[in-house]
């Protein structure tokens, strides 16, 4: 099949986050002999695409249709067999295509909203440093799940299938009449506890759930070891 996909910023040279996630995705589909069209844009940040990256990608089989912004050029869809959309708010630049849809949604993203939301109000500056260390009830958040938005849950109900990344998200989507399907993506058993060695690893330390989780470990969890 030929299959068009897009995704915000180039993947290729990212080591970590859903950048990677994305990666493997289409390089599995292309192992499986399936042809990869990228639609992304072309734009100034520190995401931004560079030579290297379109040198990987034309490497690793994929193409790659840049723009700069998110206007669907005329002809994208022409002979493309499956949309795999990345997140649910780019759902309605597909809406004309007449086959079938996913949506791959790297999270539940309006409850991670809200979730950054919730730790926003709880931030403390030091300094140049963020910090939860004045509101420890930040480690005890509300008992009852973050509603999941209506816009996000009617842009899954118009495609064919969501793509989830954890069994609660399926069980939490599925209780909501919507048809998923969970990729693991990592298998622990494979890396027990007695293989692994050096510090903890918090990847991507500007976002705001590894600063709860490094707060979290040095405020809370090792002096309570100690």
């Amino acid at each position: 099949m030929k299959i068009l996909t897009n995704f915000p910023y180039s993947p290729f040279t990212r080591k970590a986050g859903s950048g990677q996630r994305f990666l493997q995705n289409i390089l599995g589909l292309r192992n499986l002999g399936h042809e990869i069209l990228l639609w992304s844009i072309d734009h100034e940040s520190k995401y931004k695409w560079l030579p290297g990256d379109i040198k990987l990608a034309k490497q690793e089989g994929i193409k790659i249709h840049l723009t700069k912004s998110w206007e669907l050029p005329l002809g994208l869809l022409e002979n493309i067999d499956l949309i795999w959309c990345n997140y649910y708010n780019f759902f309605f630049l597909f809406q004309e295509f007449e086959g079938p849809i996913l949506i791959d949604g790297h999270d539940i993203l309006s409850v991670n909203e809200q979730i950054n939301e919730f730790f926003k109000q709880h931030l403390t500056k030091i300094g140049t440093k963020n910090t939860f260390r004045y509101h420890p009830e930040i480690f005890n958040p509300p008992l009852a799940p973050f509603p999941i938005l209506e816009d996000e849950l009617n842009a899954y109900r118009q495609c064919d299938l969501v793509v989830t990344i954890s069994q609660e998200e399926t069980v939490r989507l599925e209780q909501n009449g919507i048809k998923t399907k969970w990729i693991p993506y990592q298998n622990f058993e494979e890396f027990p506890l007695s293989t692994r060695s050096g510090p903890p690893i918090f990847t991507g330390s500007a976002n705001l759930h590894n600063l709860f989780a490094t707060d979290f470990l040095g405020e809370i969890l090792i002096p309570a070891i100690r």
